[in-house]
């Protein structure tokens, strides 16, 4: 994956999750527990003592993903073999120096944690057969895919805890705020009308009234019991996230013009429910926009913080290439 940065340590329980996981299985996971000594010819490095063997090596530069990652880093449509290869060991690396990390942390993953992120998994799946299936596909035995499945814990957790002190500072987000206040967005704005009347069938009426294209807010002063009836129903401008939930949910996927009812507010109370019309809610200072500026820029700077950790993690290891062993004549 391009990103490095992944959420705090959960279960694969979403749809985006799993996909992530897919891609995992087939790039980055790949290594990820040290391999047993053999021969040095199925070995290709070592981090910190840990091998990398040659068939994951192999795995992670043959992988579409990390060839996709290479045309965006270098900026060309053919990296070369040489390119792939270095890109490959590159991620080999620093899994290796996470995962190394983890277990200086003291890091864990609970046998019930790993098997419910492995019951979430197989729910995505028709049948366990299916997933059976999936999981040769990717080359995998079971012991493998549950330590796949926890390494990717493993990582998620330690990138965490490295991050957890990352922040932006005050400085940052004022000179994001002036640089930004045209677009920061922290809300939103509808305008409704609204008829309440006290019996379901009522409301189906009034329903058919405006398919008909009866006006809405001469229905509202003709027959509406809320206190909004004089106005034709009209709400005014209010905050979205104000409305009771009920009436957050009832224009969730309204449009402009469109209406929604009969809504059930209570067992004698009916709503018909219409959109005028809604709008952006800006930011008037740096502190109503200071939830949204971190939701912005807290993820580039806890990757950059990332990079530089790998970086010099890589610096201080040991990381050795294994040459491979010549053929004897």
């Amino acid at each position: 994956m391009a990103q490095e940065s992944r959420p705090e340590k959960r279960a694969c329980s979403s749809v985006t999750c799993f996909c992530f996981l897919l891609a995992l299985l087939s790039t980055d996971a790949w290594g990820q527990t040290p391999e047993p000594q053999g021969s040095t010819s199925e070995i290709v490095a070592r981090v910190n003592g840990e091998a990398i063997s040659r068939s994951e090596f192999e795995r992670m530069a043959a992988n579409p993903l990390t060839l996709q990652q290479a045309q965006q880093e270098l900026g060309i449509k053919s990296p070369d073999r040489k390119d792939l290869e270095a890109l490959a060991m590159k991620r080999l690396v620093r899994l290796r120096l996470l995962l190394q990390e983890a277990a200086r942390r003291k890091i864990t993953v609970t046998q019930d944690e790993l098997d419910q992120a492995i019951t979430d998994l197989r729910r995505h799946f028709d049948s366990l057969k299916d997933f059976g299936t999936w999981v040769k596909e990717q080359g995998l035995n079971d012991p493998e895919l549950f330590q796949t499945v926890r390494n990717d814990m493993l990582t998620d957790q330690v990138k965490t805890a490295l991050t957890e002190q990352v922040s932006v500072s005050e400085k940052e987000a004022q000179q994001y705020f002036e640089a930004h206040r045209d677009d920061l967005i922290i809300g939103a704005e509808v305008r409704l009308r609204i008829i309440a009347v006290s019996t379901q069938s009522e409301a189906d009426e009034l329903m058919d009234s405006v398919r008909k294209g009866v006006p809405f807010d001469r229905l509202a002063r003709q027959r509406s019991k809320g206190r909004l009836a004089a106005s034709g129903g009209d709400t005014g401008w209010v905050n979205l996230h104000a409305l009771p939930a009920l009436l957050q949910e009832a224009v969730a996927s309204l449009n402009p013009g469109e209406v929604r009812g009969p809504v059930k507010k209570a067992e004698d109370q009916f709503l018909i429910v219409g959109l005028q019309d809604r709008r952006p809610v800006l930011a008037k200072s740096v502190d109503e926009a200071q939830a949204e500026i971190h939701r912005r820029l807290l993820p580039g700077k806890q990757q950059e913080f990332l990079q530089a950790w790998l970086e010099q993690e890589e610096e201080k290891s040991t990381i050795e290439r294994v040459p491979p062993v010549q053929a004897t004549k």
